[in-house]
């Protein structure tokens, strides 16, 4: 009668199955048989290396930009002399008893620069004497702005192609009396010493007044 028993032997190590049984000549036959692996255990090296996600560096994670940086713009600084080019317009206020004149301050150059406050002028009046405009922050008439607007001074950027501006202003009578005529003004722009020669229509040197330097 044959019999059979089954059994564990711990070997090398490992959990190894073990049977026995009887052969038909009385031998007792022993078959060892291996447990079954679960797999390797991963050693964690990475294989085909250098693979997205799995740890190794990537172009783009955050490595320092070789790009160069934009350059900022140079501040813009107060007009100096020289920068700037005084040119004259007559403007028409619709009131026969005063005279309006723009002036127009345009940059010599490419750089912008800043102006801020009044611009002094002067004219010839008969005697050889010289009227010098008042300033004034309002006007009857033509405002410090051809839209007849007024505003406190303010620091305006001349830029190439965009001029800044003031307008002067006086009465074309002197207690009924007609004024005189002048042809040219002599214009100081804020803040600098060289004085410009500028033609214009007409100004009457009476009640003179300037208005400060806007847009």
């Amino acid at each position: 009668m044959k019999k059979r028993f089954l059994g564990a032997v711990l070997f090398a190590g490992a959990l190894t199955a073990v049977t026995t049984g009887c052969t038909p000549d009385g031998s007792v036959s022993v078959t060892v048989s291996p447990a079954p692996t679960t797999g390797a255990a991963s050693t964690g090296t990475p294989t085909g290396g250098g693979q997205s996600g799995d740890g190794g560096a990537q172009a783009g994670d955050g490595g320092a930009s070789t790009g160069t940086p934009a350059p900022t713009a140079a501040p813009v600084s107060e007009c100096t002399n020289g920068q700037i080019h005084v040119r004259a317009e007559n403007l028409d206020g619709g009131n026969k008893n005063y005279n309006g004149t723009l002036l127009i301050f345009e940059t010599t150059g490419d750089a912008s620069c800043w102006l801020v406050g009044y611009p002094g002028v002067d004219m010839w009046s008969p005697g050889d004497k010289y009227v010098h405009a008042s300033r004034t922050q309002y006007s009857a008439v033509f405002g410090q702005n051809p839209d007849h607007s007024w505003v406190t001074p303010q620091q305006i950027t001349v830029k190439p192609g965009q001029p800044a501006h003031a307008v002067l202003e006086n009465t074309v009578t002197d207690n009924g009396r007609p004024c005189p005529i002048s042809h040219t003004l002599n214009v100081t722009p804020p803040d600098m010493t060289a004085t410009q020669p500028v033609e214009t229509g007409a100004v009457h040197p009476c009640s003179v007044v300037i208005h400060p330097i806007t847009q």
